[in-house]
């Protein structure tokens, strides 16, 4: 079957923030995160990040529902879902690992690492689903 242009699209929307987070994020590993500054721009980064996926996860499920494949279009649906929770989660759970760090708390850095590695998994692992799907998504069934 021959490929829907429109879905090709939608699916390119969704991978460009995660593509944007995966180039970004390993930076942050070489820094200290007893820095405020890299904090900061870290927080920054994960809700930049975020916001941008549920942005891209809406396009696309509009252009899949545009092209009339409305059960393809749970999957951008279901992304930018998992982008809002996880951004409200990661963000508080970041707060919270800058404020045990200001305290003097030593487990407040590795709690931001633990985060960081976490958001690092969670796009790779969204990623490679959403490459090994890519097939099945943009060829109508």
């Amino acid at each position: 079957m021959i490929p829907d242009p429109l879905a090709i699209l939608a699916v390119v929307v969704l991978l460009l923030p995660q593509a944007y987070f995966l180039f970004a994020s390993p930076s942050f590993l070489f820094v200290s995160l007893a820095i405020p500054g890299v904090t900061v721009l870290l927080r920054v980064l994960f809700g930049f990040y975020l916001r941008l996926l549920q942005m891209a996860a809406g396009a696309s499920a509009l252009a899949f529902a545009a092209s009339g494949r409305f059960a393809v279009a749970l999957v951008p649906v279901a992304v930018g879902g998992g982008a809002l929770v996880a951004r409200q989660a990661l963000l508080a759970g970041f707060d919270r690992g800058v404020e045990a760090r200001d305290a003097g708390e030593p487990a407040g850095v590795e709690r931001l690492r633990q985060l960081h590695w976490l958001a690092m998994i969670g796009n790779i692992a969204l990623l490679a689903g959403l490459l090994l799907a890519f097939p099945r998504i943009v060829t109508p069934s």
